[in-house]
């Protein structure tokens, strides 16, 4: 006998056993021990259905098909000719591969396909649990149909599975509260088994026949009987059976008939609730994996390049864009994108506050929650800035702010269907900013630590430990490079004057103006500019030599000395700067050496007058 037959030969026999005795007790007996044993029976072989119905993890078999080599591309000759690939494209394609189908599969539980697949399974085994259901109570009782009809949107249930002896049973029925003879027991509420034994009414109002057939005497149904499904304190359905002869069931046939609705009603209950157990599982490990990459290396490119590569995944968009706030700032950037048209708005910065109300971001980071909706169809609705690429593609978004003290980023999903996003989608993706925040706040904890470690707290400008950092660095690297680096130590001239005549708080609005005017005067990422202490501050002009350094110093000597500075009272406040140069190697040929002698020319730059530029 097969693995299949045997697996419900036991619970068949049981059920069949419990229905036979039924029979006798209503035919013979009529005593209630046999009553309960019966229904005993009949439990015990729908629940074991039920167990041998529900999906198992199928054991390792060993196999027995032979293995059949794969068909030869190649003859022997030819194989020996065909050259070996050697191309370094190849691994770096397989290995993008390799990380795209990681991303999928981690966040494939995230998704609504994956939702939408395991619901599949799950009402196939409910299509056969209720298939099998049938079938016994067809079995047990006389019968012209046996249906099962679900619940429904506004109080009415429609027919999920049926076996009739009619041809004209409608597929589509749906019992409706009020319309006919079920749906008037319906909207007086159902609350045990209702019968009717002499039912005379036209075969239309019963609305699970087709109304367009004309049914023959012997055709017609004269005994209904109904029973509620019900689970969890609530009816989830009705389990119907009918004849065609007049009081065609007895008392003993109402207690089948309600036993048998009332374990149909806890086998189909549990399977959805071990499916939705199931869903939520999965959901939480794929979460938690997430979690565990964003803090595996704690890099903000990693944690918004893993957002960016699972949120499509997990929530099906046509266009995706990933933003970041600037930090005590009401401007934001977008950093991360996806999708249609999509690299238009890489980059893209934008602005923040009550003074820009019109933009769908403005509005998110001014709420801090997801929403969703269409676009409206008879303008165009600005997501991040009036100067963005406008395109009119997209029917529907989802914005989702994230973060957790405060909104630190925003993703904005579009879609060109209409109602493409759900309150689920807010939910999971919610839940993914949350975790997607702590990392940050820890990512940007992290990096204000190290900032206020290697920059000045005044100025902003790295301090004189960074700078000896720098310097060392590009030494060596300018010495392997046979290439020049020129160092400029210089300060503020007669600073001392200027605390003691307008105040420290005008000192320190002088030391930042001119430390924003050195910065600023540089070649970004090539160049350094750091405060070395006090009002003394170091550029340091990567393989630049001394002449061409000196025409750059002397242009930002130029325009310190044409800086209008005030003082807290309102008074014009005049300042120099004195410079001092060294070069490496011609002037010297280590860190201390040239930080000596750069010193040293801005020693005679101050004792020769001040505000000058003086080589060493």
């Amino acid at each position: 006998m097969k693995d299949t037959h045997r697996k419900f030969l036991i619970p068949l026999i049981l059920a069949a056993a419990g229905i036979v005795v039924i029979l006798m007790n209503a035919v013979i007996y009529h005593e209630s021990a046999a009553d309960i044993f019966a229904g005993v029976l009949f439990g015990v072989g729908i629940c074991t259905l039920y167990r041998a119905l529900r999906p198992q993890q199928a054991p390792a078999r060993r196999k027995t098909t032979t293995h059949q080599p794969p068909a030869q591309v190649y003859s022997p000759q030819e194989t020996a000719t065909v050259p070996a690939l050697n191309n370094p494209l190849l691994g770096q394609v397989e290995t993008a591969v390799a990380q795209e189908t990681a991303a999928l599969q981690k966040a494939a539980p995230l998704g609504t396909e994956f939702r939408r697949k395991s619901w599949q399974k799950t009402e196939k085994i409910v299509d056969e649990m209720l298939a099998m259901f049938v079938d016994l109570i067809g079995a047990a009782l006389p019968n012209c149909t046996v249906a099962v009809f679900f619940a429904a949107p506004g109080g009415a249930y429609a027919l999920r599975h049926h076996r009739s002896k009619s041809l004209h049973v409608n597929a589509k029925a749906m019992i409706v509260p009020r319309e006919g003879l079920l749906g008037s027991v319906l909207d007086k509420g159902l609350s045990d088994t209702y019968y009717t034994p002499d039912f005379t009414n036209p075969m239309s109002t019963l609305y699970y026949y087709n109304a367009d057939h004309e049914f023959a005497p012997e055709e017609r149904i004269r005994s209904v009987m109904i029973h509620p499904i019900t689970a969890d304190d609530d009816i989830k359905g009705i389990l119907l059976i009918d004849s065609t002869k007049e009081n065609a069931y007895t008392d003993a046939d109402k207690k089948i008939l309600g036993n048998a609705a009332g374990l149909l009603g806890v086998a189909v209950y549990n399977t959805y609730k071990d499916t939705e157990s199931c869903i939520a599982h999965q959901r939480l490990k794929a979460m938690s994996s997430l979690e565990k990459d964003f803090w595996t290396t704690l890099e903000l490119d990693e944690v918004l390049n893993k957002m960016c590569d699972t949120i499509p995944h997990a929530t099906p968009c046509d266009r995706l864009s990933i933003s970041l706030k600037e930090s005590g700032k009401m401007n934001a950037a977008i950093k991360r994108t996806y999708g249609l048209n999509s690299e238009e708005l890489l980059d893209l910065a934008f602005p923040l506050g009550n003074d820009y109300p019109m933009s769908i971001a403005s509005m998110a980071y001014e709420r801090g929650v997801g929403f969703f909706r269409n676009f409206g169809e008879n303008r165009y609705e600005i997501r991040y800035t009036e100067n963005e690429p406008k395109r009119n593609d997209f029917a529907s978004f989802m914005a989702i702010p994230f973060g957790m003290e405060s909104v630190k980023g925003l993703m904005l999903l579009e879609s060109i269907r209409e109602d493409a996003f759900s309150k689920y989608h807010i939910d999971l993706l919610e839940e993914m900013g949350k975790s997607a925040g702590i990392a940050l706040d820890k990512i940007f904890m992290v990096k204000q630590v190290e900032d206020m470690a290697i920059h000045d707290s005044l100025t902003g400008l790295y301090n004189r430990r960074r700078c000896m950092e720098f310097l060392k660095s590009k030494i060596k690297a300018c010495a392997r490079r046979e290439k020049p680096l020129t160092l400029v130590m210089c300060d503020i001239d007669f600073f001392k004057k200027i605390n003691d005549t307008y105040g420290h708080d005008t000192g320190d609005i002088v030391i930042k103006g001119v430390a924003a005017r050195l910065n600023s005067s540089i070649r970004l990422d090539i160049d350094v500019a750091a405060r070395f202490g006090g009002e003394e501050f170091v550029l340091i002009f990567d393989e630049m030599d001394h002449d061409n350094a000196k025409e750059s110093t002397e242009r930002i000597r130029q325009a310190i000395e044409n800086m209008p500075f005030y003082s807290t009272g309102g008074q014009a406040v005049k300042t120099t700067m004195s410079f001092g140069l060294a070069s490496f190697p011609l002037h010297a040929k280590d860190t201390d050496g040239l930080i000596r002698n750069a010193d040293k020319a801005l020693y005679d730059a101050k004792n020769g007058g001040r505000n000058q530029v003086v080589v060493y």
